[in-house]
C-alpha cells in the first residue's frame, strides 16, 4: 500500500515554520484551529515541549493530526461543537494559520477565543493580503475576480483582508496587537519601482500575508 499523501491532502500538510517565532516561547498549552495535518503543532511539541490540541473540520486531515498532536478534534470551531474538556482548558496561545479568511463569521471565532485563553494568553494568526502586488495587479489588469484552487483568490476564502482591515477585525473584537508583520515579501523589481514612484506609500503590497499576535 502506498503511503504517499494524495495531492488534494497536501493542502493540509504545510509546516508553516515561518510562524513559529510569533508563538511565545513561554506558551506551553496551545490550540491550533484549522490545524490541517498537524505539522505546525508537531513542531511546537518537538521544539518547545508544548502540549498542542488541534481542531480540524476535514476528517482526513484531522486523522493525520491525531498522530502528531496531543489531541485533535474533527469539528468546527463553534461554542456548540467544542467539547467540554477543551472548554475547561485555558490556552497560552490559540493559533489560526490561514484560517480566519475561511470563516463566515471570524468575529464570533475571536470572541469564542476569549473564553478559552489564559489571562496572559494570545492569538497568533497568518492572514492573506488581498493587496499583494502580484494578485492585485493581476485583478486590476484583467478586470476580473477569478477564484483559484489556492493562494490569495482561494475559492474557499469567505473573507478578504488588508493590513488595515486585519487591525480593525482584532480591535473590534477587543484585542490589542503585539505585532502585525508582513511575511513572504515579493522580490519583484516592479514592486520596488512601484514603491519608489509612490514614495513607499503602498509598501504593504509587498507581502503575501500578515502575521499577527494579539492579546486581550
Amino acid at each position: 500500500m502506498s503511503h504517499e499523501i494524495p495531492q488534494q491532502a497536501q493542502y493540509y500538510e504545510f509546516s508553516r515554520s515561518e510562524m513559529l517565532p510569533f508563538v511565545p516561547e513561554t506558551a506551553r498549552l496551545c490550540l491550533e484551529v484549522g490545524c490541517g495535518g498537524g505539522k505546525f503543532g508537531a513542531q511546537l511539541i518537538e521544539k518547545r515541549g508544548a502540549t498542542v490540541y488541534g481542531i480540524e473540520p476535514v476528517a482526513e486531515a484531522a486523522e493525520r493530526a491525531r498522530a502528531r498532536l496531543t489531541g485533535c478534534y474533527n469539528i468546527l470551531f463553534t461554542a456548540e461543537q467544542i467539547p467540554e474538556d477543551l472548554k475547561a482548558m485555558r490556552f497560552d496561545c490559540i493559533i489560526f494559520n490561514d484560517v480566519l479568511e475561511h470563516l463566515v463569521d471570524p468575529w464570533s471565532a475571536l470572541q469564542l477565543c476569549k473564553t478559552l485563553l489564559a489571562p496572559d494568553g494570545c492569538i497568533v494568526a497568518s492572514i492573506p493580503n488581498i493587496l499583494y502586488f502580484h494578485a492585485f495587479f493581476k485583478m486590476f489588469l484583467s478586470q476580473d475576480w477569478k477564484y483559484e484552487d489556492g493562494g490569495i483568490f482561494d475559492q474557499t476564502h469567505m473573507r478578504f483582508y488588508t493590513k488595515k482591515s486585519i487591525m480593525r477585525l482584532f480591535a473590534d473584537c477587543g484585542y490589542k496587537l503585539d505585532t502585525i508583520t508582513g511575511i513572504h515579501a515579493t522580490d519583484s523589481k516592479k514592486m520596488l519601482l512601484w514603491n519608489l514612484l509612490t514614495f513607499f506609500r503602498f509598501s504593504d503590497m509587498r507581502y503575501t500575508q500578515f502575521a499577527v499576535r494579539a492579546r486581550l
